[in-house]
């Protein structure tokens, strides 16, 4: 019953149950899939196998797609080493070399 209420009838009460609430052919879906049981141990939720987000089934690992239309995911912005490239006045006000409090009035 408690599943019910947090999926299908929530799906029913916000008029989206034709396309979530249920897995189902055709449905979108948000999941997790774990290679532990949760219910032997509650820290068996981190064993993370695979991500499932609006039907696309993901490697939890490296976040490339998996399924049906596999392809490699592009780099996040901290792996493409160009963040200080893409906002030059990071490196003008070297903002993320100074430690300390950011007024600038030269406290520690």
């Amino acid at each position: 019953e408690a599943l019910k209420t947090a999926t299908i009838n929530a799906a029913e009460y916000i008029g989206a149950g034709d396309d979530v609430g249920s897995l189902e052919k055709g449905k979108m879906a948000d999941l997790i899939v774990l290679t532990d049981n949760p219910l032997d141990d509650i820290e068996n939720t981190q064993s993370i196998e695979m991500v499932m987000v609006n039907g696309r089934l993901y490697d939890a690992n490296t976040l490339n797609e998996i399924g049906n239309h596999p392809k490699e995911r592009a780099p996040f912005w901290w792996e493409n080493n160009k963040y200080n490239q893409a906002f030059p006045w990071h490196q003008e006000t070297e903002s993320f070399m100074r430690g300390g409090c950011g007024c600038h009035v030269g406290h520690q």
